[in-house]
């Protein structure tokens, strides 16, 4: 006697072969990120260092640069320098396998620059006068020349015998902070690189004009760039400011 084969429905016939077989893995396919992406500048202060972890079984990576290039690493090569950027702002970097990228991992060379133009104004202890920046968020402030701030104080506004209108390195007389800074002037020409720390252009004491483009070099190995937006002698000066907050860089 043959016996009936009885077929099971499609729809039951369905979970029952995933039952068997398995799900399949979510995360098959999947490219990796990139994880643990710094930013640095290189030793000349006028170039980009990126690096990150190494990752295993990819092709390669794509690092794209604030100026549109796509640079094409292979796996083993976690780390791209930029010797002559153009420009600064955002750069992102894609771990890449199969033709498909991860997800983007950015890091920015950009400063900071000021939302507001703080004024400063002629030295003595009972008004503000100096300025400083906050190394970490990149913000100045604007301070009172007294005794309690001579560690913050970047520069200061000072008019010699009401003849020499001037920005003055924290440390200068007649204020003598303890913050030593670099001065030098660009003219009413706006800049795209300081000097490097040390070079001849700077100056402890440089007088203030309206329009005029002005380099920092400050300690610890920051730079900031100024622009004097109105300087009324005597009196006081206004001016915007973009800060570089990643050490020893150079370039706005």
């Amino acid at each position: 006697m043959i016996k009936k084969i009885k077929w099971l429905p499609l729809v039951l016939l369905i979970p029952a072969l995933f039952l068997f077989v398995g799900c399949p893995n979510p995360e098959e396919g999947e490219v990796p990120n990139i994880t643990g992406l710094t930013i640095t500048a290189d030793t000349e202060g006028d170039g980009i260092i990126l690096t990150w972890n190494e990752i295993s079984d990819i092709e390669g990576y794509d690092v794209i640069t604030p100026d549109g290039d796509t640079i094409l690493l292979e796996y083993d090569e976690n780390s791209y320098t930029d010797d002559t950027p153009a420009s600064t702002g955002t750069y992102t970097v894609y771990a890449v396998d199969g033709g498909e990228r991860g997800n983007p991992s950015t890091a920015s060379s950009a400063p900071f620059t000021s939302t507001s133009n703080p004024t400063i104004y002629v030295w003595t202890s009972a008004d503000p006068s100096g300025f400083g920046w906050n190394t970490g968020t990149g913000a100045g402030t604007v301070y009172n020349c007294i005794d309690g701030n001579k560690g913050v104080v970047d520069f200061y506004l000072n008019d010699y015998f009401a003849t020499w209108f001037h920005f003055c390195s924290g440390n200068n007389e007649p204020y003598y902070g303890s913050k030593t800074t670099g001065i030098a002037s660009f003219s009413t020409s706006d800049f795209f690189e300081a000097p490097e720390t040390g070079h001849s252009s700077y100056l402890n004491a440089v007088q203030a004009e309206t329009g005029v483009y002005y380099a920092m070099a400050l300690d610890g190995d920051y730079f900031a760039k100024i622009h004097c937006v109105s300087v009324i002698s005597g009196t006081e000066a206004t001016f915007e400011y973009e800060f570089q907050k990643i050490k020893n860089l150079r370039i706005f």
